[in-house]
């Protein structure tokens, strides 16, 4: 797309977009004409602070200053497609990128997007379910409560490779239900949103309607809305779908033409037309999956297994190994315990190990008195040391019911799974302990809860409970 169209398209989405993001074939960043469209969407972005900057990218250029044309831009929503976080299952699935630098990359994006200025940053996992790595989709469910992000996974559907079919979870109905089920359980627990598509149906009979409940909320709220290079407009993720072409109509006129009109009230009027009517997202409005081909696979319902324990190896969920050579096994095996290797020499631990560790076991034993009293706690302070107790505590076993910090401009971004809201709210939550992460500041700390309420313990995290 030229530099002028990309422009003229920045200023015609100000009336009505929340957010806006850069697509293409493959990864945005690998995009050898990137950087001009970086330093026109990061001015548009400051100007136009009510929009946000939101992204989905594989990871593996979350490096450096990749992500510094967002300098001091008000929200960024980043999902990261990353399918696994077991090294081998994702030299598979994303051959021939490694995991760990991906990992590293994610883990440090938080921190790199919050020094260049974002005050608002959402960070999203990424996961495309099928046989090869659903027994790891709870451990991305812990990763993402590492990092403070939500999960959003959805099954395969058919991208042009034969024989891929035999990857998708239609096969295993149950199985599927079950392991999502456990996600959800996992995630509700850790606090990790989780956007999981319905649970596929599994019965003796079909009904007689397993079709979607009509609603489309792409079209709807205009959005995602795709512009590609040629002017063609798609009003969803749908690749088939064009409405307009802008430079035959201006842009606005296009969203509320007939065409996008006819589409809408077809949807609504429950005979969606196509390509509309084998949507999955209109299917994800359903009760349950059943028609395998809004995926685009054919697997008849009565060739699906209805059981849960099952010889894996036997049904092939490993088979995929077969397909990688030797020598590429090897090379990412190595760049695992490479990566492992650094990872014990960057520690915390191993800097100053005497005096971390004893912090640490204070800590622990702070939150183990609160544990012992069944106390729901407020916690103050969304900075460095919050991040620190999350990582090496057991901070996340506890029952947190708000987190909040005096900074405004944390306040509404998430961290570690939690919302950072005003210290206003506490007197609006039922707890009975306030935990203080920011030690120096903690008699101040302590003299504003008590104005607010002299109800609540004030705690130092890294002190002693009375």
């Amino acid at each position: 797309m030229s530099d002028a169209l990309f422009s003229r398209m920045l200023e015609e989405v100000t009336d009505f977009a929340s957010a806006v993001s850069l697509t293409g074939f493959g990864e945005f960043l690998a995009d050898p004409e990137v950087a001009g469209k970086t330093k026109l969407m990061g001015n548009f972005l400051r100007r136009n602070s009510n929009i946000g900057f939101s992204q989905v990218t594989n990871g593996s250029l979350l490096d450096g200053g990749s992500l510094s044309f967002l300098e001091n831009v008000s929200r960024v929503d980043i999902t990261i497609s990353i399918d696994t976080t077991n090294h081998i299952e994702y030299a598979y699935i994303r051959r021939p990128g490694f995991l760990s630098s991906v990992m590293e990359n994610i883990e440090n994006l938080r921190h790199g997007l919050q020094e260049i200025g974002v005050k608002h940053i959402n960070i999203s996992l990424g996961v495309v379910l099928m046989k090869s790595n659903i027994f790891s989709l709870l451990d991305v469910v812990r990763f993402a409560h590492k990092i403070g992000a939500a999960v959003f996974c959805d099954h395969m559907e058919f991208a042009g490779v034969q024989g891929m079919s035999k990857q998708s979870l239609f096969h295993y109905p149950k199985l599927a239900n079950m392991i999502l089920a456990k996600a959800m359980t996992l995630a509700d627990k850790l606090s990790v949103p989780f956007n999981r598509p319905p649970d596929f149906f599994v019965g003796d009979s079909v009904p007689e309607s397993m079709g979607a409940a009509f609603e489309c909320p792409q079209l709807e709220k205009h959005g995602p809305l795709i512009i590609n290079a040629n002017g063609d407009v798609r009003p969803c993720c749908g690749a088939k779908l064009v409405v307009g072409n802008v430079f035959e109509t201006k842009l606005s006129n296009i969203l509320e033409g007939q065409e996008v009109r006819r589409l809408k009230e077809s949807i609504r009027n429950g005979t969606p037309h196509a390509p509309c009517a084998e949507c999955r997202f209109l299917q994800r409005k359903s009760e349950h999956l059943y028609d395998s081909k809004i995926y685009g696979w054919d697997i008849p319902y009565e060739s699906r297994s209805m059981e849960c324990d099952l010889d894996f190896k036997e049904q092939g969920f490993f088979d995929w190994l077969d397909e990688l050579p030797d020598r590429y096994l090897k090379n990412h095996v190595k760049d695992h315990l490479h990566a492992r290797a650094q990872s014990v020499l960057k520690t915390e631990y191993f800097d100053d190990s005497e005096e971390k560790l004893s912090k640490c076991a204070q800590a622990n034993r702070v939150l183990l008195k609160l544990h012992q009293l069944g106390a729901r706690i407020i916690v103050y302070g969304a900075g460095n040391e919050l991040n620190w107790l999350f990582r090496f505590t057991t901070l996340s076993n506890c029952d947190i019911a708000l987190l909040v910090d005096g900074d405004v401009s944390k306040q509404g971004q998430s961290f570690w799974g939690y919302v950072i809201s005003s210290p206003a709210m506490i007197s609006d939550v039922a707890a009975k302990v306030v935990l203080v992460t920011a030690s120096r500041h903690f008699d101040e700390i302590r003299s504003h809860v008590m104005s607010v309420s002299d109800d609540l313990l004030v705690v130092d995290a890294f002190g002693e409970v009375g």
